[in-house]
């Protein structure tokens, strides 16, 4: 991996890229990508008019998809666009524009989720700032705001979670670790759900895409810009060592982008 150029730098050339594509698909995370990121994670919000300018993308043709660590619900309430793709809790569970759900999650996985859970509510119960979020495929321990010796006992909780239940893995994002488990009787290489895995479901089951973008600002978005590296990766936020080609600096410059996008994938206006 290496540090990304700034997209604003590379612009003539990805926007070039943009044009030439017959049929393009726009992929992006939620949180620190479309919306800023905020102490508690139910303050979420889009940024204004992102919404409309993913809703322009989707109407005009375009593959459109949320991918997140999110539950898929949250997802489709925060982002509000129908016809689109969602996938939640890092594509465990995909709902495809059309309304069909997916599940790539098994009986045995619930069963090490809901044990992690138990535990995890006993060990951590009154510890300050740290806030435990079950979802339907694994379990979110939040940790944004608490003092550095309850963060460390912790750390130390969810490592021996871990340890106790077989097949258990763990997801670190910004502030948060997300534990999950493995589908153990898959094959060894797909035993692991992440976005990498995600994408390429969706990818699967939209023919003929010319360019594939995915932006995203976390370590659990590193597995989709690898999927991705024929496509346009950008990672979002303060530049690092990463999978992805380009980076923005904010959500903001992710608005200024996705208005650019439909400007290149849209024919001019006739005078």
């Amino acid at each position: 991996m290496r540090a990304p150029a700034h997209l604003w730098r590379a612009w003539p050339r990805v926007a070039r890229r943009i044009r030439a594509a017959r049929r393009r698909a726009l992929f992006t995370d939620l949180d620190g990508t479309l919306a800023p990121i905020r102490q508690d994670a139910r303050a979420v919000k889009l940024l204004p008019g992102v919404r409309r300018l993913l809703r322009r993308a989707a109407r005009r043709g375009d593959v459109v998809g949320v991918i997140s660590g999110r539950q898929v619900r949250e997802l489709q309430r925060l982002v509000g666009v129908r016809g689109i793709w969602y996938a939640g809790t890092h594509g465990h569970f995909i709902e495809e524009p059309a309304g069909r759900r997916r599940q790539l999650l098994g009986p045995a996985q619930k069963r090490v989720v809901a044990r992690m859970l138990g535990e995890l509510r006993s060990g951590l119960r009154g510890l300050r700032g740290i806030r435990i979020e079950p979802k339907d495929g694994s379990v979110s321990v939040h940790y944004r705001g608490a003092p550095a010796a309850g963060v460390a006992r912790a750390r130390r909780v969810v490592r021996g979670v871990l340890r106790a239940q077989p097949g258990a893995y763990l997801q670190p994002g910004k502030k948060v670790w997300e534990l999950l488990a493995e589908n153990r009787a898959a094959p060894r290489g797909l035993r692991r759900v992440d976005k990498g895995a995600a994408l390429e479901f969706i990818r699967g089951r939209e023919p003929a895409l010319d360019l594939v973008c995915f932006l995203g600002d976390d370590a659990t978005d590193e597995r989709a810009f690898e999927k991705n590296r024929a496509g346009l990766s950008i990672l979002v936020g303060r530049r690092r060592r990463s999978a992805a080609k380009y980076y923005l600096r904010s959500p903001r410059e992710v608005r200024r982008f996705l208005e650019r996008w439909l400007e290149c994938a849209e024919p001019p206006k006739r005078k």
